[in-house]
Parts: C-alpha cells; structure tokens; sequence
C-alpha cells in the first residue's frame, strides 16, 4: 500500500487523488483502488498511458468500473453478491417457517464458515465480464 485517498464519493476528487498518486509513485511500482468512484482512477490510468502499468481494482460493477475493464484501465472489481444475499435470506426465512429453525440449521451448517453464511464473493474481469452482464440481464438486475 502505497496511499490512501479518500474521495468522499466525490469523482472530480477521486480523479485528483489518482493524479497525485499515479504522479509521486512510478507506474511500474502503483496499484490504486478507489470506492465507489474507482472508474476515475481507471480515466486517470488510461488518460496518462499507464494502462497495463497500474493495476486499478474496483469494488462492484458500476457503469464505469465496466468501461474500465472493457477499456483495460480496470484490471478486476471485487464483486458482492447482492441477488443471493436477498434470495438465500428469504429462502432460509421460508425455510424456517416451514421446517423449522432446528431443521434448517443443521440443513445449512455445512455452509458456514465461522458461523456465517456466505453469499459467496467474486472477481470480475475483462475475461469474465460478459457472462456477469449476461447473469445480470438474467434476473433482472440490470
């Protein structure tokens, strides 16, 4: 880690604060992340030719962190999973109201991880984008 922005969601901020890092650090030794604003690091990577030298991870898959793993300034975003955090809480809801609370604890202990049950995480890429825009339209969420 080389330093920490932040932006306040602000892009116009996000944009100076990947300028003034891309500039004090040499490309070949920067990675920048920037939330939710990422796409503006990504602008800033390609604007200044630092594409494929600066590796920018975003969070989620945002209009602009999408043109940026299209465009190569984005390398990968970290992807939440939103549908199957509405869905497997309704589903274990309904579960519970039909088999139980007991039943349905010992139904999902094998996917606990601490006591938690994951949704599970992602890694979106240029290689993998087109099949989550493709699951996206899919349930509906884009």
């Amino acid at each position: 880690m080389i330093a920490t922005e932040n932006d306040n969601g602000v892009a116009a901020t996000a944009a100076t604060n990947a300028d003034t890092v891309i500039a004090a650090n040499p490309p070949s030794r920067a990675s920048t992340a920037s939330t939710p604003t990422t796409a503006r690091s990504g602008v800033a990577v390609k604007s200044k030719g630092d594409v494929g030298k600066i590796a920018v991870v975003a969070d989620d898959n945002e209009p602009g962190t999408i043109t940026g793993l299209q465009n190569g300034s984005v390398v990968a975003s970290i992807l939440q999973q939103p549908f199957m955090q509405g869905y497997l809480g309704a589903y274990v809801t309904a579960a519970m109201k039909v088999l139980g609370s007991a039943k349905v604890a010992t139904i999902m202990k094998p996917f606990l991880t601490d006591g938690v049950i994951s949704t599970g995480v992602g890694t979106l890429t240029k290689a993998n984008l087109s099949a989550d825009i493709a699951y996206n339209k899919a349930i509906g969420a884009s």
